[in-house]
């Protein structure tokens, strides 16, 4: 995997412990437009927005945790985690 895919899902993981694309901005501090395109591949991730990332992921509770699964389910279409 290229560490341009590591930083997406990176983000696509705290977007979902954050609970959403207007919260995680606001907690990276950047215009939730920049974020959809990092998201999406527009615009290459900041080594600067990864790390904060990180920290998102690191100081989430179990429950965020578990909140963030079910929103990765849904944004790859359920398909994670049953490789067939």
């Amino acid at each position: 995997m290229d560490p341009e895919e590591t930083y997406r899902r990176t983000l696509e993981y705290a977007l979902g412990i954050a609970g959403g694309e207007l919260a995680l901005a606001a907690q990276l501090k950047v215009p939730p437009g920049v974020l959809k395109n990092w998201l999406s591949g527009i615009t290459p991730v900041p080594d600067s927005a990864f790390l904060d990332a990180v920290d998102v992921i690191v100081k989430a509770t179990p429950t965020e945790i578990a909140r963030s699964r079910g929103t990765l389910l849904k944004r790859s279409g359920g398909s994670q985690g049953s490789e067939a």
